[in-house]
């Protein structure tokens, strides 16, 4: 199925969330003539896609970095960057979208980068700001009833050059925290080191430094927190291979461990259940010369269990790594792993390929979603919309780039 606004222009950067009561919502950005929109498309539990309307009252500014979350009985927020300004809108059952209002009006360059919510309907909304002596990371608590409370910047401990990236953030049941972020020097470059901190009782904890030293090679971060409490963080030094630390209620933030060695590693995202078993995937490139053949290897961790030994899911041909890859584990378990396989050269075709993993059982065989036609497809996303598996990508075809979405019973 395509979905885009009609005679709008090209649709690219899809976002998926996905509810607990069968409902999903689908946002992108639509480039028209002089301004791009964001546009949304919502399922409702019986499957049917709403026609796509542009949720951006601002027909003047134009819109960048989308990110959507839905609680448990089909509420959404999304959340973009608009002109210099951090946006957010919400749809509730029954009363549909309200108009977007700022995350914060401190009239600075905010690029909005994470937006997460529980089940029941509580989480943050995250974006990297540009001040004065450079960018540094900023949250906001989110519900919706109350909308965003005061934006808090990181206590990073930034000393008078360095900066940091937007955080990465997780929410648990009772509406506690988890960040983490990577602080570079000056400009955003050179080596850097990633930081995690935790919300509660209404404020974020001072920042830990969670890497040993100073790394040139961090590239990729994630972080998750389990309804108990406990939660990981993970990152990729490229030469090095990819590290975890785990938190804990008590102890806090624990050493560094290594996962895997394997390497040059590019790109990873991480999940967890509702039983708390944590789901790592990563890439890792077959040639560094070229850097299009990568392998996908996983791993799974649970509460006071050591990680699995790394398991290789599959082989494909890779052009942009960090838009390439997406991961959803459903409540019951169950995990789907997507990429878009996009060779350099041959006869064959761009793909969407699914891999499914039912809890308790192995990775299936791989179902190719797209694509008959041979268009270019990439920034593939997941969920789960109750117990279906909703994939969508951005595919460029012969009337301009569109919104594909397909559907996994």
């Amino acid at each position: 199925m395509l979905l885009a606004l009609d005679q709008a222009g090209p649709a690219v950067s899809p976002r998926l969330a996905g509810s607990a009561d069968g409902s999903a919502l689908l946002a992108w950005l639509q480039l028209g003539d002089t301004v791009t929109r964001t546009v949304a498309s919502r399922r409702d539990a019986d499957g049917t896609w709403s026609s796509p309307i542009a949720i951006d009252n601002d027909t003047n500014t134009t819109a960048s970095n989308v990110r959507v979350a839905m609680d448990a009985v089909g509420r959404a927020v999304v959340a973009w960057s608009r002109g210099d300004d951090g946006v957010f809108t919400q749809y509730v059952p029954g009363f549909g979208w309200a108009l977007p209002v700022l995350a914060e009006s401190e009239n600075q360059q905010v690029l909005m980068r994470s937006a997460v919510v529980n089940a029941s309907g509580v989480g943050f909304l995250g974006w990297l700001r540009q001040g004065a002596s450079g960018y540094d990371g900023w949250a906001a608590r989110f519900s919706f009833l109350d909308g965003v409370s005061t934006p808090q910047a990181f206590p990073s401990s930034l000393g008078a050059n360095e900066q940091s990236t937007s955080p990465h953030l997780a929410v648990n049941a009772a509406g506690e925290g988890l960040a983490l972020w990577l602080q570079f020097g000056a400009d955003l470059q050179g080596p850097a080191t990633a930081h995690g901190a935790r919300f509660g009782n209404g404020a974020w904890a001072p920042g830990q430094q969670l890497t040993a030293d100073r790394n040139l090679n961090l590239v990729a971060f994630d972080v998750v927190m389990d309804d108990a409490g406990n939660g990981m963080a993970a990152w990729i030094k490229a030469d090095e291979g990819v590290f975890t630390s785990r938190y804990g209620t008590g102890p806090g933030w624990g050493l560094p461990q290594r996962v895997s060695a394997e390497g040059p590693a590019e790109t990873l995202r991480m999940r967890v259940d509702n039983v708390g078993v944590i789901t790592l995937v990563w890439m890792s490139l077959v040639d560094a010369q070229t850097g299009y053949d990568t392998d996908i290897w996983t791993a799974q961790t649970a509460p006071g269990a050591s990680w699995s030994t790394p398991e290789l899911v599959g082989t494909i041909p890779v052009v942009f790594h960090e838009e390439s890859v997406a991961l959803a584990v459903a409540p019951s378990g169950d995990v789907l792993l997507v990429a878009a396989a996009r060779p350099t050269e041959g006869p064959e075709p761009d793909t969407i390929r699914a891999w499914r993993r039912p809890v308790g059982a192995a990775w299936e065989t791989p179902r190719i979603l797209s694509n008959a036609a041979g268009y270019s497809v990439t920034r593939p996303d997941v969920a789960f919309a109750g117990s279906t598996a909703i994939v969508a990508w951005e595919q460029d075809g012969a009337e301009g780039s569109v919104v594909a979405v397909s559907t996994l019973e």
